[in-house]
């Protein structure tokens, strides 16, 4: 889901390059597959080759996110870049190649916007990288205090401990 599209103005491009600016809000699912909003502002430079068109976009904005491991909700930054060629008609010859109509006026942006926003998503959101999450037994948030729980067992060393009252039985 995206709103506040963003659109290259391809009926006003100069000889050099021109630039354009936008903003948009997407929502994308985290690793976790928690909906994140993301609110970015993308500037664009646009550089006519005869029929062609070299784009390169620098997207910077926030995301509101929930940490991974305490669940609390904070904002972090997000940056990335992009670019692309858009061809007036034809075929692509390339995934880097999109091809418009030879008459088009306008690009919507969004669709290219929101896949760089997902393909630069981390795999863990933390709030901060210091977050001590919360206690697996009574959900205490570990950032503000501790719990009286003791650590679960590890059942990889049943067997070494099994062991081990054995020898001190004998």
């Amino acid at each position: 889901m995206s709103t506040g599209g963003i659109t290259l103005d391809l009926g006003r491009l100069d000889a050099g390059e021109t630039r354009q600016e936008g903003t948009a809000t997407c929502a994308i699912r985290d690793a976790a597959g928690d909906e994140e909003r993301h609110n970015v502002r993308v500037s664009s430079t646009l550089e006519p080759l005869g029929r062609r068109v070299h784009v390169r976009c620098h997207i910077v904005g926030g995301a509101e996110s929930k940490c991974h491991r305490c669940l609390k909700p904070f904002q972090r930054q997000v940056e990335t870049r992009f670019e692309f060629v858009l061809q007036r008609g034809g075929t692509s010859p390339g995934d880097e190649v999109v091809v418009v109509a030879e008459t088009a006026l306008e690009f919507d942006l969004t669709p290219l916007v929101r896949e760089s926003l997902i393909l630069e998503e981390p795999i863990r959101v933390l709030c901060r990288e210091q977050c001590a999450g919360l206690c697996a037994q009574c959900g205490q948030d570990r950032n503000e205090g501790s719990c009286d729980c003791a650590p679960p067992e590890d059942p990889r060393w049943d067997d070494l401990r099994r062991l081990s009252e054995k020898m001190k039985s004998r």
